[in-house]
């Protein structure tokens, strides 16, 4: 009769890996910006003195390789899928923010990112901030 040593051990490694990817199954990050004109200023073309149309498209073309390595690097370091993707997802934020043209810096501001369940909460943090950016830039002129 065969005997099979480690089974246990075998079956406790699937059951945590099956649990694992039932977590990584819903995992879901929004990156975006508030202002109401981030989209215009996104889309149409014009001559910005700081930034550049499309900030946000650029960024993620630009980073594209490093933000992959990134998820990968982390999620095989033990992160979940969810998390991987949240430090991929703030990379872009950051590259997007620095290509974002600038009036008042409230577009800039208006920059959010967050598991999508929060993304509501985050948005709401990121336009309340950046409108006290666009409302005090907007007091200085007469």
């Amino acid at each position: 009769m065969a005997q099979i040593l480690g089974l246990d051990r075998l079956r406790e490694k699937l059951r945590r890996l099956a649990a694992k990817a039932k977590k990584d199954h819903d995992a879901d990050v929004t990156t975006g910006f508030t202002q109401q004109y981030a989209l215009v200023v996104h889309e149409i073309p014009a001559n910005h003195p700081v930034g550049e149309v499309e900030y946000l498209i650029k960024a993620v073309r630009q980073v594209e390789k490093e933000v992959r390595k990134n998820i990968a690097t982390a999620y095989k370091n033990g992160a979940t899928l969810e998390k991987a993707l949240l430090i991929g997802a703030l990379r872009i934020q950051r590259e997007a923010q620095n290509k974002t043209p600038v009036d008042t810096g409230a577009l800039k501001a208006s920059a959010f990112t967050d598991y999508t369940r929060n993304a509501d909460r985050s948005a709401g943090v990121a336009y309340a901030r950046s409108e006290g950016i666009r409302q005090s830039a907007g007091k200085g002129k007469k």
